[in-house]
């Protein structure tokens, strides 16, 4: 009896040593976060991992409790990341470059084309084991597929434009604004995600401009009209802040992705605030979608919620998600500055998805 007690033993250590030279894949996280309390296959793989690659012995029964949280924060540390005991997505990509030099005809990146441009450029990268599923990461957020190719021959690629803003990267509890944030110039984390949650390794792409949107018309004077000794005079100007889209009639629905552009003929060279307002019906629905903008950048991407609360003071507490007729407010920063400028776009209706 003790001889087949030992023998077990002897097998099952012997299959636990193998599992970490002769895993045959990259084991997946899931694309949403990890934490206590937290079941299932991606949490067996959690701590799959954890044991094979950091020594830990945590029981691998699929359930995220206290032990596996210890161990996810001590795995933090180590990474240099936040060690809130939550596994988001920057976690979940070191977790899987720790597993890529220990598999075969996994998810690789190789290489970018190019490394590094301005807001609105088309990358392309190059590696092994994409599918049409995929999705990419930058730093941490998915941006849209523009093309895929996949050979067995030759590199694989799949290609994105450099976006213009990202959702808020928040781990733990930390309270995440509703509006994404303005991609500047800096180095940012590429990664492919597949459909079952395996994650690449990460490349680094770097951020040279935020040249997105470019000045949609020459700077033309146009007629201004004042006061003067009571009596209406005439004259030409610049318009130095004049909102260019969305125009008028324009039609979208809750989900779809707005595209904000204003021309600035003036010298002011700050920043711009951006305002959906609510116009008929809809007045009081008035939203802050961004503060802090770039005059220069002369444009904004902003995509319109499916779920919005709205402020405890709005005059229609009922509404699910902007919908209705509105106008877009763009603010220049000088505030209490005789020279401080504003511009509306046309009245565009938001119809629910």
């Amino acid at each position: 009896m003790n001889k087949i007690k030992s023998s077990l033993v002897l097998v099952i250590v012997c299959s636990c040593c193998l599992i970490h030279s002769c895993q045959a894949s990259i084991l997946g996280f899931g694309t949403t976060s990890l934490r206590v309390g937290s079941g299932g296959q991606y949490v067996v793989n959690l701590q799959t991992v954890l044991n094979n690659f950091e020594g830990d012995q945590l029981v691998v029964d699929g359930s995220f409790g206290l032990k596996t949280k210890l161990a996810v924060q001590a795995f933090q540390s180590k990474e240099n990341l936040v060690p809130d005991g939550v596994v988001g997505n920057m976690t979940k990509q070191v977790l899987t470059t720790i597993q890529n030099g220990n598999v075969s005809n996994s998810l690789s990146l190789q290489s970018l084309t190019p490394s590094s441009a301005p807001v609105g450029t088309s990358v392309t990268i190059y590696g092994s084991g994409f599918s049409s599923t995929d999705k990419i990461m930058f730093e941490g957020s998915p941006v849209t597929v523009s093309s895929i190719s996949t050979s067995p021959v030759a590199e694989d690629s799949i290609s994105f434009n450099v976006p213009n803003s990202i959702g808020a990267n928040c781990q733990g509890s930390v309270v995440c604004p509703m509006y994404a944030r303005l991609v500047t110039p800096g180095i940012y984390s590429l990664s492919v995600v597949d459909a079952n949650g395996v994650t690449s390794n990460t490349l680094q792409f770097t951020v040279t401009g935020t040249a997105l949107f470019s000045q949609p018309t020459a700077c033309v004077p146009i007629p201004i009209t004042y006061i003067s000794s009571g009596i209406p005079q005439t004259t030409t100007g610049l318009p130095i802040l004049e909102v260019t889209s969305p125009t008028t009639g324009t039609t979208y629905h809750q989900g779809d992705t707005i595209t904000i552009t204003w021309s600035n003929c003036g010298t002011y060279s700050g920043n711009v605030g951006i305002m959906l307002v609510g116009e008929g019906q809809n007045q009081g629905q008035n939203i802050t979608l961004a503060s802090n903008i770039p005059i220069t950048s002369l444009g904004y991407q902003y995509t319109i919620p499916v779920n919005y609360t709205p402020p405890p003071y709005s005059m229609r507490p009922d509404i699910v998600g902007p919908s209705g007729q509105y106008t877009v407010l763009i603010s220049d920063g000088r505030v209490g500055d005789s020279n401080a400028d504003q511009g509306s776009s046309g009245t565009f209706t938001i119809l629910p998805q």
